[in-house]
């Protein structure tokens, strides 16, 4: 199965992940997607996103999707929602948006389920995410926008446990 994690920043993805992962549930897990692309590609991410960042995720994305048996920290709904976001700020062209859009709309349903989860916790500066709660709501109203017309989508909420047990329920392990 293809599982994937989403949502804005400081939502609980990587904390439940990093759970999920000690369960040993014979799926592959995928972190830090769009941090190990700043690291290796010194992409500009958040507010500063680009053209190049964006498509250099969306690929990411779709490399991640070759794998059937995985478990990703974030997805082409992400991706949709923050490219998004950058084309409505005039950070990115209309080429570029119709180009991740395209790949969104074709390939969104290739995911069994997204886990979507919104935000229960306050913004922790890990040194990486943006703290600006307004940009944090503005790209929470474009992922809740998208949400409503997916059929893949689970809302999880709750504690780390609570989630997993949903999880766990969904996935049948």
């Amino acid at each position: 199965m293809r599982i994937a994690f989403s949502g804005v920043q400081c939502t609980g993805k990587t904390t439940l992940l990093n759970e999920l992962e000690k369960l040993n549930l014979n799926h592959d897990v995928v972190k830090f997607v769009v941090r190990d692309l700043v690291k290796t590609k010194n992409i500009k991410v958040n507010k500063d996103g680009n053209e190049d960042t964006q498509i250099q995720i969306v690929n990411q994305h779709l490399k991640n999707l070759e794998n059937d048996n995985v478990f990703v920290d974030r997805c082409l709904l992400d991706c949709m929602a923050y490219t998004t976001w950058m084309y409505n700020k005039g950070q990115i062209n209309e080429v570029t948006f119709n180009l991740v859009k395209e790949k969104y709309k074709n390939n969104i349903n290739k995911y069994n389920v997204i886990f979507y989860m919104r935000p229960e916790f306050e913004l922790k500066d890990d040194g990486f995410r943006s703290l600006d709660i307004k940009f944090r709501d503005e790209v929470l109203e474009i992922f809740e926008d998208l949400v409503k017309d997916l059929k893949n989508v689970k809302v999880l909420t709750g504690s780390v446990q609570e989630r997993i047990d949903s999880v766990l329920k969904v996935i049948g392990d």
